[in-house]
């Protein structure tokens, strides 16, 4: 009987602890360039980051946002807070990603997808075969098509196939896997130039040398790819030689399915020509982007069109049709109020919510946070240090600040250190493209990314401290393929 009296007890505790970082942090005295409005933002932030880890998500990001709408940052308060939360593109966009993701996961089809990937020759019965292809499967779409599906769609694939191999939620395998996952898309999205962050960095690059140091598409292209695939399968190594999860369930597998779970019905094969359309449009739009950047702009009709609406109203405007399709006995063919109402995992959209605006309020200049951050770094990279270990420490802390203050914030911050220390030693341009790269390695933090955020919220699955425990060995992994790949191809491209 005592045992749920201690729990509350050590619940309200931790609550207490989390609540009193977020409102007194604040009054401790201001270091180096951090002003009293940073030091707000800062006890906000460690106080929800504190909840996150100890007693839950839902209402210490709530609170976190009402606190950042009274903080001074926004003009309009605590409704201005929570617009920018919740109007965000990132939020949007995630919301209906996930939506739509849970269309194709209440069609059985992932189930199909899964069970025909367990029983092929090559995976069955071969724990690191199955789990090489669930990376690479993420790391494709995040390329290809987007991260969030990327991940929330081979995440699916992966709880059917060890619900079919006996496994449970919070079991080590599945648990890590998760995380791999997570961070093998993020290195996915990372594989290609024609993104927002590594098109500022190049432009950076080139500003900051007049024009004398520049990477082209094509140079970023033949590094990153094989960068980001080595650095996104890396963690399979860590598994099988670090963490060691029982696979015994996978080695001694006899899947054994019906024809009904191998092959899809009707109403499945109407979801994957979504999920195909989906696909399509999203490489239109890249591959406009990659050959005619310009068209967009220029061009009318189908071409306009894609330029104009983004992949939010892509995905948005394909689950309005499946809302709007009829079968024959007049049942809709997707009931979009139950695809929101069970399918959504609400408590994802609050900790992203809370993830969009601590990483606004971290990075704002009124904070002095990331000026204080640089003179920190800037130290450390003296002309004492030789080429080798600062090539290693600009990946690494980069990989590490990253998971506080969001990718472009920490890239364009370490670019100009790149310039000024590495132009000289010839490393310069590798340097950029492996930033690219390692700014995208944020798993420890929901303030890292939306991505990051999106893991954490994955509670079923993976608790914050499983997070904290197993992603720093996979980014580390990580780190030393594009350490590796940035001294090797690197030095031979440039």
């Amino acid at each position: 009987m005592s045992k749920p009296a201690t729990k509350t007890v050590r619940y309200y505790i931790l609550s207490a602890i989390g609540i009193a970082i977020m409102l007194f942090f604040r009054f401790l005295p201001p270091m180096g360039t951090v002003t009293e409005l940073g030091m707000n933002v800062l006890g906000i932030f460690l106080g929800a980051i504190w909840c996150f880890s100890t007693v839950g998500t839902f209402w210490p990001a709530l609170l976190a946002l009402v606190l950042f709408g009274t903080s001074g940052l926004y003009e309009g308060g605590v409704t201005a807070a929570f617009t920018a939360a919740f109007g965000s593109d990132t939020w949007l966009f995630v919301l209906f990603v996930l939506a739509f993701a849970a269309m194709v996961n209440n069609s059985g089809a992932s189930r199909v997808i899964a069970n025909n990937m367990a029983s092929w020759r090559f995976t069955k019965g071969k724990p690191y075969a199955v789990s090489w292809l669930l990376l690479t499967i993420a790391y494709i779409i995040a390329a290809l098509i987007s991260v969030t599906p990327g991940i929330v769609i081979t995440w699916a694939i992966l709880y059917v196939m060890c619900e079919g191999y006996g496994y449970k939620p919070h079991d080590k395998y599945p648990t890590i896997m998760v995380i791999a996952i997570t961070f093998s898309a993020l290195m996915g999205q990372a594989a290609l130039p024609f993104k927002a962050a590594p098109i500022m960095y190049m432009n950076a690059l080139s500003t900051a040398t007049e024009g004398a140091t520049t990477v082209s598409y094509a140079q970023f292209s033949i590094i990153s790819i094989p960068m980001t695939y080595l650095a996104g399968i890396a963690p399979l190594l860590v598994i099988k030689f670090i963490f060691r999860p029982d696979v015994s369930l996978i080695k001694k597998s006899d899947f054994v399915f019906s024809s009904e779970e191998t092959h899809f019905n009707k109403d499945q094969k109407v979801i994957m020509l979504f999920v195909a359309v989906l696909g399509m449009l999203f490489l239109a739009a890249f591959f406009i982007l990659l050959f005619l950047p310009g068209l967009f702009t220029t061009a009318g009709g189908f071409i306009a069109w894609l330029g104009t609406i983004g992949n939010t109203a892509i995905c948005v405007l394909l689950l309005v049709i499946a809302g709007f399709l009829m079968r024959k006995n007049g049942n809709s063919f997707v009931s979009l109020a139950k695809t929101f109402k069970d399918g959504i995992p609400w408590e994802t959209m609050m900790i992203l919510a809370f993830a969009v605006v601590a990483t606004s309020a971290l990075t704002n200049a009124g904070t002095g946070i990331k000026d204080q951050i640089s003179a920190w770094l800037t130290p450390l990279f003296g002309e004492g240090t030789g080429t080798v270990l600062f090539v290693f420490l600009i990946i690494l802390l980069s990989a590490i600040i990253t998971n506080f203050i969001g990718n472009l914030v920490v890239g364009l911050m370490f670019v100009p250190i790149v310039v000024a220390f590495a132009s000289s030693a010839g490393v310069a341009q590798n340097l950029v493209v492996a930033i690219a790269v390692t700014t995208n390695m944020s798993l420890f933090l929901p303030s890292g990314s939306p991505l990051a955020a999106l893991l954490h919220s994955n509670t079923e699955w993976c608790t914050s401290n499983d997070i904290y425990k197993y992603s720093w060995p996979i980014v580390f992994a990580g780190v030393v393929a594009c350490f590796i790949i940035t001294l090797t191809l690197g030095n031979l491209v440039f």
